[in-house]
């Protein structure tokens, strides 16, 4: 009944042009009928716009809400990344200051052992022409002995002393060999012990050349790599394995 009295009647669709027309009791009853229901209608979906905004903007504050929290896990990942990186950078420097303190000793145990040598090599040489001045003055000295006891005096004969036994001057001369063999063993020994002492430090002195060469053929690989567009934490360890290796 509703529904024909908004699709036939005349009143209905003449409401609210503003003519004058007399309206039935039923018509009005009919008519406020009309309007409750648009009324409601109209309530109904300002109500559902309402809720659907509402429901519009929690979405927007939970994906506002997610886009923040993922920001922050991602800034806390970052910022624990660039920490770890700096740990593993301060590290390697370490690791390239304690090279660098451990090259600088050896350096000066280096030079300490090579001071220690020059001394030693110096009392060597003078213990060499020592012994030398010895061995040689000792044939000297007992030739001028024997030619003293052996000259004649003034009446052709010999000098009143008892003539030398044959074997007293043989035994005498085995002594001055002996004395001579002992003087050159004496010196042999020393010169190769000084040899020895030179072949150690010269030793050295190359084992701690090489350590510096490759001290600076790690460092340009490290550059090269770095280059090469190498992560820093990469280039970093590898730095520390090579030197870890020659230490």
């Amino acid at each position: 009944m509703l529904e024909t009295f908004k699709s036939t009647d005349r009143a209905q669709r003449l409401w609210g042009t503003g003519s004058e027309e007399e309206v039935t009791e039923e018509v009005q009853l009919l008519q406020n009928l009309v309007d409750r229901r648009e009324a409601k209608d109209e309530a109904k979906k300002a109500k559902k716009e309402k809720d659907q905004k509402r429901r519009d903007a929690m979405e927007l504050t939970g994906l506002q809400l997610c886009l923040e929290a993922e920001q922050r896990v991602a800034k806390r990942y970052c910022t624990a990344g660039t920490a770890q990186k700096k740990e593993e950078s301060d590290s390697a420097l370490q690791d390239l200051l304690h090279f660098e303190k451990q090259k600088h000793s050896d350096d000066h145990t280096y030079r300490l052992e090579r001071l220690e040598f020059g001394k030693e090599e110096k009392k060597i040489r003078l213990a060499q022409m020592s012994e030398s001045a010895k061995c040689n003055d000792k044939p000297e000295r007992l030739l001028i002995e024997m030619g003293k006891k052996s000259e004649p005096d003034k009446f052709g004969f010999g000098s009143g002393k008892k003539k030398l036994k044959t074997e007293s001057v043989g035994k005498r001369n085995f002594s001055v060999g002996e004395s001579v063999m002992q003087g050159l063993k004496a010196q042999t020994q020393l010169r190769k012990e000084n040899e020895d002492r030179h072949f150690m430090l010269r030793k050295r002195e190359i084992e701690l050349k090489a350590k510096e060469l490759r001290h600076k053929q790690i460092i340009e690989e490290a550059r090269l790599m770095s280059s090469m567009s190498f992560d820093n934490a990469d280039v970093m360890e590898y730095i520390r394995d090579e030197l870890s290796k020659i230490q």
